[in-house]
């Protein structure tokens, strides 16, 4: 009796002793790759998220839970809980870059081994679980989404997502008042990450009912699923809620991130229901093919660097279905070795929102959307290892030694990618190389080269893009501003009046033709630019500054100066505009505001008394 149990004890702390090892060995494969990316810079969509979010300048949580998360853009985006840790990096540590990545990190972290804790009770293998979560965790696809600080949105929705399917599972049958309570906070928290989220109540579905029929196969679905109503009551109230919050903080319910979803981001978002089903479903393929073999990895596949698949014969369209209903037939008959099949509907599930096919979302096809679906992915390649794992010992070496080959392949790759990321022209003058025939790529890189100051080699950029689509105003605009400055005015004339054709409301096209015109002495045109500008942007201060020129030119003192004092009261550091302004007051007799405005001057420290 004795020797029994202590036999027991000796093999619980035996496993015990194998499961905290396994947790230590999965955070140190999760982290190694991306340790060469946390002296990156913040790039990209991290800029807007971090350095110009009004929101996140302050740790007080109504304004960021009760307006749209980026309010400087035209975009619908409602992730407070995602923004609010952006508020606490920026409160910690300001810009530095490196707050935001080890956070990210951490994320990845835990995801990972979420991962492991479910592909070890869905699989019920333990070599599976670990084959499974090592994959998820050295995966190159990831790099979009913990690499970049914007990414944040896809990594916290993914640990909500996992933790609260993980607790739903355990155990399968009714849960307790308070499990129930903890996972619908855990649903609500994915939900108020990002919006795909709300996948985690189908996903939760789907698991019950495929666990549940494992334990009583003789009951009906709806009997199934009755053990679980409670759960399932609370899950629609979380969405309910949700959608409420997300009402009062956007006015909308939309999913879709920009308010009008403009082909150049996302060509599907202009295309009949038959071409987008079609061209998401090659989408899809290729999706699967980033995750089979992720050699060519993008930050960009907007237009058109995915054609769209515009016919049932389409070749394209006939692979991808060819492909898609083979790797299902075989997912159907190896259901009796393997739940290949419901890792494959969780897959679809996962992919579901971010497919273009249930709504619209702000690009085509995105790296970062497959963090959460490529956890499935995962269990199907650790539920195919577990099925045919050798049985000789010889085997068994050379089969381990064939997954740390695949898996030590994928760290390399990840370390090799996240170099892509380093800084804004890295990651253009990447993104160009595997995104030839994307004109946002294009515009990116020009704008940056332009910041870098190359306009030779930006104008060149900002001309690949435009003969990728000549619908593209803010290329049109950019690069009229390169003709501006090499005093070639026709062609930048010709450029802003093409970028305004296509936008009519863009306002910094609007003032760059006004100053065009301002330069070839069209005072009249001009007047009437700087004025559409400021209507359509009163920040606008050279705008306003040049109508108070022009007032100027024609003896109307008092014109000019009330646009001077706009101009003034926008960038009081706008170089020369104090000091004539003050000059001006002198002027026409209003001596006091004159001085005022001196005293206003020297305290700014611009120039002297």
């Amino acid at each position: 009796m004795t020797r029994t149990y202590l036999t027991d004890i000796a093999g619980r702390d035996a496993e015990s002793l194998r499961a905290h090892g396994t947790w230590v060995l999965l955070i140190a494969i999760a982290a190694l790759p991306y340790l060469n990316a946390l002296g990156n810079d913040l790039v990209y969509d991290d800029l807007a998220l971090t350095a110009e979010n009004t929101l996140v300048r302050s740790l007080d949580p109504i304004p960021i839970f009760l307006a749209p998360s980026l309010p400087e853009h035209d975009i619908e985006w409602y992730r407070p809980l995602t923004i609010y840790t952006f508020a606490l990096n920026r409160a910690a540590h300001g810009l530095e870059p490196v707050g935001y990545h080890a956070l990210n990190l951490l994320l990845h972290l835990a995801n990972a081994l979420l991962v492991f804790a479910l592909a070890r009770r869905l699989l019920d293998n333990f070599a599976g679980g670990l084959i499974a979560a090592s994959l998820f965790a050295v995966h190159p696809i990831h790099v979009e989404a913990v690499v970049p600080a914007s990414g944040r949105a896809d990594l916290l929705a993914t640990f909500f997502v996992l933790s609260a399917w993980l607790l739903s599972i355990r155990p399968v049958e009714k849960l307790s008042f308070d499990r129930t309570m903890v996972i619908g906070s855990l649903f609500f928290a994915a939900l108020l990450s990002k919006e795909s989220a709300i996948v985690a109540w189908p996903v939760i579905l789907l698991t019950d009912f495929a666990q549940l029929q494992k334990k009583a196969k003789s009951e009906s679905a709806f009997d199934l699923l009755k053990k679980r109503a409670f759960l399932h009551l609370a899950l629609a109230g979380v969405v309910l809620s949700y959608f409420g919050l997300r009402y009062v903080a956007t006015g909308g319910f939309l999913f879709a991130g920009e308010v009008a979803i403009r082909p150049i981001e996302n060509p599907l978002s202009g295309v009949d229901l038959p071409a987008r089903l079609a061209t998401s479903i090659w989408v899809l393929l290729k999706y699967l093919s980033l995750l089979v073999v992720p050699l060519r990895l993008s930050a960009d596949y907007s237009y058109n660097q995915i054609p769209i698949v515009g016919s049932a014969g389409d070749p394209r369209l006939l692979l991808a279905t060819g492909v898609l209903l083979s790797v299902g037939a075989a997912a159907v008959l190896r259901r009796h070795h393997a739940p290949l099949v419901y890792f494959s509907l969780l897959f679809v599930v996962m992919w579901l929102p971010i497919s273009n096919t249930i709504v619209i979302i702000g690009t085509i096809m995105a790296e970062r959307l497959m963090y959460l679906p490529s956890a499935a992915f995962c269990f199907i390649v650790g539920a195919l290892a577990a099925s045919f794992w050798p049985s000789r010992p010889r085997f068994q070496v050379l089969a381990a030694a064939a997954i740390a080959t695949l898996l030590a392949a994928c760290l390399v790759r990840t370390i090799l990618r996240n170099r892509d990321w380093r800084s804004q022209e890295t990651l253009f003058a990447a993104t160009v190389r595997t995104a030839p025939q994307s004109a946002k790529a294009h515009f990116n890189y020009g704008t940056e080269l332009l910041e870098l100051g190359q306009p030779s080699r930006a104008a060149a950029e900002f001309e690949a893009a435009l003969s990728i689509t000549d619908r593209y105003p803010e290329a049109h605009s950019a690069l009229g501003t390169v003709f501006m400055d090499k005093n070639d005015l026709p062609r930048a004339e010709a450029e802003f009046r093409a970028a305004l054709r296509d936008d009519p409301a863009m306002a910094t096209a609007w003032a760059n033709l006004g100053m065009t015109l301002f330069r070839t002495d069209r005072h009249e045109e001009a007047r009437h630019a700087f004025r559409r500008a400021v209507e359509l942007r009163p920040q606008l201060d050279l705008a306003w500054a040049t109508l108070g020129a022009l007032a100027e030119r024609e003896g109307k003192l008092r014109a000019a100066i009330d646009y001077y004092w706009k101009a003034y009261d926008l960038n009081p550091n706008f170089e020369g505009l104090g000091t004539h302004l003050a000059s001006l007051l002198k002027e026409s007799g209003r001596d006091s505001e004159a001085q005022r405005l001196r005293r206003d001057h020297a305290r700014r420290k611009s120039v002297p008394e």
